[in-house]
């Protein structure tokens, strides 16, 4: 497994779910205009060209190569299931998860996938969940930051989470629309991307690991998308804020990788030094190589490059690889000495 780097934050979207969002009559949706189809995610956004990367598995993986990225774990981007009825969001998200299984079934050696939850009742997305678990193909489930319209804290998913720590599949939360819309609105979307999506994340994460979840669920794995908003960066002012809380129980305030063991982030940040601060906070067997591919945000060898910039030899194979093979339970060999620095090799150089 020379060269050995694993992208666990990588989109592609299924035919049924493309044909949902050709069907919608407002954003989130797709639509035909003037230069070929364009997937636009914000109420008057121009939004991005759906190009081949977005929706065929030839595209991805020749995309992979291109970037040095030995193996993707796949799954679809927002807005997933969440804007349909709840009955309907179950045939969708049957023949979305089918689509993603045959794509990875595919590409064996180098594609898995994570599949979607229907937006219905908590124990239809339980039921999916176990479904998921059956396949060798499908290692994780991605959501967004309410599932079946409930904050990720809430109670009633209490066991929905027991099902995931129970069955070994790991919850990937990604942004769905951006917290405090009204507040980053202008400059294009740029508020959005760089401030919205991670605040977004970093406040359904707190709730999740106050609520007590991860000391509940001990083997409960969660991911949260691009870095962990800035959850890493606060974690010692959260802690802090907890111990002058008149209303905490302060028996239980500790800091945030005590508290929640199993909560891992990407590397999807675009600088070496907010790479090591997560790496420093959360430990390197918590974060994982990403890209947010085919997203324009997205710049493959770049991160490639942040990561050995960040970090080095067992440091670097822990978020390039080892950790993904470990948490997604991926049918790989740990890589070599002599790989792990071929590796690092590779992956130092001029960005394209």
């Amino acid at each position: 497994m020379t060269g050995a780097l694993i992208d666990v934050h990588s989109h592609v979207y299924p035919p049924s779910l493309v044909d949902y969002l050709r069907g919608r009559a407002e954003a989130p949706f797709i639509r035909d205009l003037e230069g070929g189809p364009r997937f636009c995610l914000f109420p008057g956004d121009r939004g991005v060209p759906v190009t081949a990367e977005f929706t065929h598995l030839d595209a991805k993986l020749a995309f992979m190569s291109d970037a040095g990225i030995t193996h993707s774990v796949v799954s679809p981007g927002n807005p997933w299931l969440d804007l349909l009825p709840g009955a309907e969001s179950i045939s969708l998200a049957g023949a979305v998860n089918a689509e993603l299984a045959e794509m990875a079934d595919q590409a064996p050696d180098r594609i898995w996938a994570m599949g979607l939850l229907p937006n219905d009742t908590v124990s239809s997305a339980i039921e999916t969940l176990e479904e998921l678990a059956e396949q060798p193909s499908m290692v994780g489930v991605m959501v967004g930051t309410r599932v079946c319209r409930s904050p990720l804290d809430a109670p009633e998913l209490e066991g929905l989470w027991a099902a995931a720590a129970s069955a070994g599949l790991p919850i990937f939360v990604h942004p769905a629309a951006g917290l405090a819309p009204e507040a980053t609105r202008g400059f294009g979307q740029a508020l959005t991307l760089a401030l919205a999506f991670p605040f977004e994340t970093t406040v359904a994460v707190a709730r999740l690991v106050l609520a007590g979840t991860f000391e509940r669920h001990p083997d409960l794995r969660v991911v949260a998308a691009h870095g962990g908003g800035v959850l890493p960066a606060l974690a010692g002012r959260l802690k802090r804020a907890l111990e002058v809380e008149p209303s905490a129980d302060q028996a239980s305030v500790r800091s945030m990788p005590e508290r929640a063991p199993g909560l891992y982030v990407d590397s999807i940040l675009f600088s070496p030094s907010a790479l090591r601060l997560c790496a420093d906070v959360l430990g390197t067997d918590r974060v994982l190589f990403g890209t947010d591919h085919p997203f324009p945000i997205a710049d493959a060898r770049g991160a490639a490059i942040d990561l050995a910039d960040a970090v080095q030899g067992e440091d670097y194979e822990r978020i390039a690889c080892r950790n993904a093979i470990e948490l997604f339970g991926l049918p790989l060999e740990q890589p070599t000495d002599l790989e792990r620095t071929s590796a690092v090799a590779i992956t130092r150089g001029d960005r394209a």
